[in-house]
């Protein structure tokens, strides 16, 4: 999986993003095989303002004792950068100790979000409020009535996601 880091030259956007390998194969325990989802390749793309080809090397992960592959090449189009907005995405609790407590949003606009997307109008035009979520982290919360941030992550990665709701109230209370 690509995964652009950096900022783009202002007004451009990632359209597209191909490589000459789609998949390697990992080796190692099976217990370890069981927690990789996909093999992270990190591109900087910082100050990038025209189509780039880059060679990378592919960083084995952890706990992996050998790979196929030891480095890909990674082709990244750009466009003009476009947005829209992506009414009523919920906003869920994660990481609550949900055998004790129980959260609930506080007030109006609190358990939903718009959400600012940028990127190409292709990859734009693409993304609606279930390809996006919306995330309260409670990890560590007790009891009680809190301000919490609110962090957007959408399933598209040649886009970026920002909330126009950046912090809502949530109380928590025991079950």
């Amino acid at each position: 999986k690509v995964i652009p880091t950096g900022d783009l030259e202002f007004g451009k956007a990632i359209d597209n993003i191909t490589t000459d390998i789609t998949k390697v194969t990992v080796y190692g325990d099976q217990d370890v095989l069981d927690t990789i989802e996909y093999v992270p390749v990190e591109v900087d793309v910082t100050k990038l303002s025209e189509n780039k080809s880059y060679d990378v090397i592919i960083s084995k992960p952890s706990r992996i004792k050998e790979i196929s592959a030891t480095n890909v090449k990674v082709n990244i189009t750009l466009a003009q950068e476009s947005s829209k907005e992506v009414q009523n995405v919920s906003i869920e609790t994660v990481n609550l100790d949900t055998t004790k407590y129980k959260a609930v949003a506080i007030g109006e606009n609190s358990s939903k979000t718009t959400v600012v997307v940028k990127g190409s109008k292709n990859v734009v035009d693409t993304i609606d409020a279930s390809t996006i979520k919306a995330q309260v982290d409670l990890e560590g919360y007790t009891e009680g009535e809190y301000e919490v941030s609110v962090k957007v992550t959408g399933e598209d990665n040649k886009a970026t996601y920002t909330p126009k709701t950046t912090k809502i109230k949530i109380k928590i209370s025991k079950k």
